[in-house]
């Protein structure tokens, strides 16, 4: 029986790993949520130019790795940071024609004068300069 062979198995891993069956019960196993699906709905779609940036004083301001809305991409280290005016903090976006299901919160702004382009931060200044310019069809999802 699978219940009968729980407390076995249990006392098994704790002789062989020197913890005791109390210490094994009261220990916490993280869950590994990084594979669970999220599902999105999208909610609008509509085409913009889309550029890149990182974080350089020259292309930010003076402290370039902390974004408008206080978040730091340094830290954090992964490229799911985008700069839209039109766009609230934390919104959500796809981009699947460049970046299949990725998806990227609104953290930062750009100048005024861009007020219906999008910036995605890039941890590499030579990405950055490779993306380029582009144009392409933008997904604003919420979660499902």
């Amino acid at each position: 029986k699978i219940p009968s062979l729980y407390p076995r198995l249990k006392s098994e891993v704790a002789s062989s790993t020197n913890i005791n069956s109390k210490t094994l019960n009261k220990r916490k196993i993280k869950k590994n949520t990084d594979k669970i699906p999220i599902k999105y709905k999208v909610i609008s779609t509509s085409w913009r130019r889309i550029t890149a940036y990182n974080s350089e004083v020259s292309q930010t301001d003076n402290d370039p790795c902390t974004t408008a809305n206080g978040f730091n991409v340094c830290k954090h280290n992964q490229e799911d940071t985008i700069a839209a005016n039109f766009l609230p903090f934390g919104t959500k976006i796809k981009i699947p024609s460049l970046f299949g299901n990725r998806v990227f919160t609104v953290r930062d702004r750009m100048n005024k004068r861009y007020n219906e382009q999008i910036d995605i931060w890039m941890k590499q200044k030579n990405q950055a300069l490779k993306f380029g310019v582009k144009v392409a069809k933008i997904e604003i999802v919420k979660i499902d």
